[in-house]
């Protein structure tokens, strides 16, 4: 039997775009490629679908992710996106989306003028997974009722803002985070809730975390080196803190002012060590209230710490109360609480 040679030649292409309908693989820088720019990726596909897009290079842009239900951008390599607005824009901006996810990705902004985000999630689900955001007015924002998953990402280096922005009732869950060397706080939070665990807040030019009017819960956290207060809970803000280290701030450990609440638990037969701050380990005062618990055989320790009069944990004026105090006293704190 005799076949013709174009059977043994290889397919007929079907086109300049004979691509997989829900992939697409970017190569920032390259021009021998289908796809040199994410948004140039985005654009081809269909948001109601499942789609994912791997990166390689670095990609000069500003990235717009609008009304996606399934999005994973995936960087390959070390890719990076950075800034190319002179900070007029942010970096990656996705909003009204149901889910999407960037890993691994290093996100600049435009340098210690930039006044925009690396990062925003807006009024979307969004998850994040090793990314590095730097370089930018507040690295990351979590805005107007977005839900967004922090694992392992790294903010810093951001001249004028927060590493990372959670406000206008969004939540946000962190896990195994760093942020640092900020302009702002370490992460700034209004009126929305923040669950952050087994992460490091340092070297802030402000709080390590700073809450108004918002819910907070630190779970094995190291909060350090931060210029303000290690912890600021202000404005009915709700501070829920267990496992966690609090030292060498140069404001207090903690402070709880304007009819705002510090729980300070032990988990795990483990509690909270607040040493070292230049103000008070713990400041109450403007109507608000601290309960301190813990088992004597895990105490919350308070101690070594600058508060006025040398109080590791202060009472201040007007009309503070705290539950629990005498636990901290037999850790070796020193109080001017009075408990009835």
């Amino acid at each position: 039997m005799v076949f013709p040679a174009s059977a043994f030649a290889a397919p007929q292409s079907e086109g300049p775009i004979s691509i997989d309908t829900h992939v697409r693989y970017v190569n920032c820088g390259s021009s021998n490629t289908l796809f040199n720019s994410i948004n140039k990726a985005l654009a081809t596909l269909d948001p109601s679908e499942d789609n994912t897009v791997y990166v390689n290079g670095a990609c000069q842009e500003n990235v717009t992710i609008t009304g996606f239900d399934r999005l994973k951008l995936i960087a390959q390599n070390g890719a990076s996106i950075t800034d190319a607005s002179g900070g007029v824009t942010i970096v990656v901006s996705i909003t009204d989306s149901l889910r999407v996810s960037l890993q691994g990705f290093t996100i600049n902004g435009s340098g210690p003028s930039d006044q925009q985000d690396g990062l925003d999630c807006i009024t979307s689900n969004c998850f994040f997974s090793g990314n590095t955001f730097q370089n930018a007015g507040d690295s990351a924002n979590v805005v107007r009722g977005a839900h967004a998953y922090f694992n392992g990402d790294v903010f810093q280096d951001n001249g004028g803002g927060a590493g990372l922005f959670v406000g206008n009732g969004a939540y946000v869950l962190a896990i195994g985070i760093t942020t640092q060397r900020n302009g702002d706080s370490g992460v700034r939070i209004y009126a929305s809730t923040l669950q952050i665990s087994n992460s490091t807040v340092q070297n802030n030019a402000v709080a390590g975390i700073s809450s108004l009017n918002g819910t907070v819960n630190i779970q094995h956290t190291t909060i350090m080196g931060n210029a303000g207060d290690g912890i600021q809970v202000a404005d009915n803000g709700t501070a829920n803190v267990s496992q966690t280290t609090i030292t060498g701030n140069g404001g207090d450990g903690i402070g709880v002012v304007d009819h705002s609440t510090l729980l300070l638990r032990a988990a795990m037969h483990i509690g909270n060590s607040i040493t070292g701050n230049q103000g008070a380990g713990i400041l109450v005062k403007d109507l608000s209230f601290a309960r301190f618990s813990a088992p004597a055989s895990a105490p919350n320790v308070v101690t070594g710490n600058g508060g006025v009069g040398g109080k590791d944990v202060l009472c201040s004026p007007q009309f503070p109360a705290t539950r629990g105090v005498a636990g901290i006293v037999a850790a070796g704190g020193t109080t001017n609480c009075v408990e009835p």
